[in-house]
């Protein structure tokens, strides 16, 4: 096929890929940083790494507050008439958190939509920097 062609084709993301991208996003974008919107997104990151020495129990419970968070944004959002189902959220649970290391730590989020569908999401969490490896 020509570029042409190529360029001029697009394809939107549906059903579950849809509502597991836009949950992440509102989930790490920081509150205030939409001038439109200023109450979107959760913060975590910044929460995180301004409170990196979270006890374990401090850690679940600012994750489970920004996670219900960005359901509720996700469901006011995703949820209209003009959406189907299959791309709208019914709910988002933590379904594990590990803590690695003092400043490290995995979650794994079962995301279900309206259809039913459910998948999971998971993510390691450097509460700071990622580490920067030098080939040379």
């Amino acid at each position: 096929q020509s570029a042409t062609t190529l360029a001029s084709t697009s394809a939107s993301i549906t059903g579950i890929q849809k509502c597991a991208q836009f949950y992440m996003k509102v989930l790490f974008s920081n509150k205030g940083s939409d001038l439109i919107n200023p109450g979107y997104g959760t913060g975590l990151m910044s929460l995180l790494t301004s409170n990196a020495n979270l006890t374990s129990s401090e850690l679940t419970s600012v994750i489970s507050d920004a996670v219900q968070d960005a359901v509720t944004q996700c469901i006011s959002i995703l949820n209209t008439a003009d959406n189907d189902s299959a791309s709208s959220i019914s709910n988002v649970t933590v379904a594990n958190l590990t803590q690695v290391t003092a400043e490290d730590f995995t979650m794994s989020l079962q995301l279900t939509t309206l259809a039913g569908e459910t998948g999971m999401i998971s993510l390691p969490f450097p509460l700071n920097d990622y580490p920067v490896y030098n080939d040379n």
